[in-house]
């Protein structure tokens, strides 16, 4: 990376952002294996589909969860499936909701627990 001049192309881009994105990260394919791209690509797309009163009733589902859930059983008690999926996914993209074990695909795994800050604003209220 320090041949190629990336870590200052990115330095020189990060400025510019605007509101198109808050952050670079930069990733190798170690990092980012396909796994976690197919883990991006579906929170993408989810987000893309976004139907905000779905990610609210998904979040009051989970709001005072302790530990992993099965992202499938969330789906179900949703009610349909499809669309507490995709909700699940909106609250993964927001930060909401993480992937229990982010290095594996949520087909693979299909656990998911509250964000750290979110653990600590429900453990607060408590």
């Amino acid at each position: 990376m320090e041949k190629s001049g990336i870590k200052n192309t990115l330095a020189c881009i990060k400025p510019v952002l605007g509101d198109y994105a808050e952050d670079i990260i930069l990733m190798t394919e170690h990092q980012l294996t396909e796994s976690r791209a197919q883990n991006a690509e579906a929170a993408i797309h989810a987000h893309e589909c976004r139907i905000q009163r779905h990610c609210d009733q998904v979040r009051e589902i989970v709001h005072d969860a302790a530990g992993e859930m099965n992202a499938y059983q969330v789906a179900g008690l949703f009610g349909d499936f499809v669309l507490g999926m995709n909700a699940i996914w909106c609250l993964i993209y927001d930060g909401i909701l993480e992937l229990a074990d982010p290095s594996q695909s949520l087909s693979d795994y299909p656990f998911i627990v509250l964000a750290t800050s979110q653990r600590n604003v429900n453990l607060h209220a408590a």
